[in-house]
């Protein structure tokens, strides 16, 4: 699979979140790494967006933590219990 950033816009991200990642957990869409549209390319720096990553990835969190530098948490396809669960307009 290929890591993709998905871009959300404030107060809307769960709605352009949820059908996403209902498409990774079917297997029919890459991982993504979720960043505020307007600061796609700043947040997803160093998170090898557009390169391989390990087909059981299905979401990559992102956080500055304490070091102010972007980084990401790896979850897995085992979500996918819970995406069974979405209810997705």
């Amino acid at each position: 699979a290929i890591l993709r950033a998905l871009g959300v816009s404030p107060g809307s991200a769960t709605r352009q979140l949820l059908p996403a990642l209902r498409r990774v957990l079917d297997g029919t869409d890459s991982a993504l790494v979720v960043a505020p549209k307007h600061d796609v390319d700043a947040t997803v720096r160093g998170l090898r967006v557009g390169e391989e990553i390990d087909d059981d990835v299905a979401l990559v969190v992102t956080t500055s933590g304490t070091t102010g530098a972007p980084k990401g948490a790896l979850l897995t396809a085992a979500l996918a219990p819970v995406g069974t669960r979405l209810r997705v307009p």
